[in-house]
């Protein structure tokens, strides 16, 4: 669970079987513009995209690593987009894509790859989105 009040950014994670919590400490932010936060699972870690969008129109990607240190992955930039309508939606079978919705008038999608630190897919598409990640 990650919740931001008061400029903190606290992190739970709960353990439900064996019915027991801890506090994940966060990461340190460098600019206090952040217009929103969204966590994932990047091959088996936890992974935060940390968005400031008014002016410097990029996602921070910080990966927690196994010795508990978050690590700055990359700055990621759109190309072509109002970026103020970027959302995250869900990563690909093989985990090594994060995949980004934009709506403007119609629907973009890109396809970050992890592995080579580039943005290989953008498609404009009138057809719904859900059904585009369900298949």
């Amino acid at each position: 669970m990650l919740n931001c009040f008061d400029m903190m950014i606290n992190i739970v994670g709960f353990n439900v079987k064996a019915e027991n919590f801890k506090a994940i400490t966060s990461w340190e932010r460098s600019l206090n513009d952040v217009e929103y936060y969204s966590m994932i699972e990047v091959k088996g870690k936890l992974a935060v995209l940390e968005g400031r969008l008014v002016d410097h129109e990029e996602i921070n990607f910080w990966i927690l690593g196994d010795d508990g240190i978050w690590k700055t992955h990359i700055i990621l930039d759109f190309p072509l987009i109002d970026h103020k309508n970027v959302c995250f939606c869900g990563q690909t079978y093989y985990d090594e894509e994060i995949i980004f919705v934009v709506k403007d008038n119609k629907f973009y999608y890109f396809c970050y790859d992890i592995t080579t630190n580039s943005i290989h897919t953008c498609v404009e598409s009138l057809y719904p989105i859900g059904k585009i990640l369900q298949q």
